[in-house]
């Protein structure tokens, strides 16, 4: 009967990912924060966060359910988040009792609010770690193997959209080379569509 009753639990949740992934947007981000609260809902957290390394600061790029005072930039040593990058793992990570590990003192989230337990994955953007999903609780938490794996797939999912937000950007930045290029041009450029009708003048 227990088996059955876990097998629902997460063939609902499966049918949840399911949907975010079908109402996806064009935008990136806003599909990294959609993924990171459902992360949170579905795991049951207290807070669920995307931390991602920029500009050598820790920034919460996405969040859920985050009290009013949470600081969402910060130097990243002595962060839970900033270790799991640097591990270079795809593992899903656990920290229970955090009050009685070194984050206690390195961490200054750990004791602020009270956490107890951290669950986190690294996320990739092409070949290098850039970022950690992570959700924590105010409260012990063991996971289970597919409470760990639906981690792991929402991880996956928000490395997709890490790495389709910089083809976006690739592409935007060679648009707008070509076009100071075009622009500062002496001859006349010009771009004809498959309609044959003109697409772009450098007038």
């Amino acid at each position: 009967m227990q088996n059955i009753s876990g097998a629902n639990k997460t063939e609902k949740r499966l049918t949840k990912l399911n949907e975010c992934f079908l109402n996806f947007s064009v935008d990136p981000i806003e599909n990294i924060n959609r993924l990171t609260a459902l992360c949170g809902e579905i795991l049951g957290a207290d807070c669920a966060l995307y931390n991602r390394l920029d500009k050598g600061m820790l920034c919460s790029w996405a969040q859920w359910n985050v009290p009013a005072d949470y600081k969402q930039v910060d130097n990243p040593q002595g962060h839970i988040c900033y270790d799991i990058i640097n591990a270079n793992k795809d593992d899903v990570v656990v920290v229970r009792d955090l009050p009685l590990t070194k984050y206690a003192y390195t961490d200054p989230n750990v004791v602020k609010f009270n956490l107890k337990t951290y669950l986190g994955q690294a996320v990739k953007l092409a070949d290098k770690y850039v970022g950690a999903l992570c959700v924590v609780y105010q409260n012990d938490f063991i996971p289970s193997e597919d409470e760990k794996r639906i981690m792991g797939l929402i991880a996956s999912a928000i490395a997709v959209e890490e790495n389709r937000r910089q083809a976006q950007e690739s592409l935007r930045e060679s648009e707008e080379r070509y076009r100071t290029l075009a622009e500062s041009a002496q001859d006349f450029i010009f771009i004809i569509g498959p309609d044959w009708r003109i697409q772009y003048l450098n007038l």
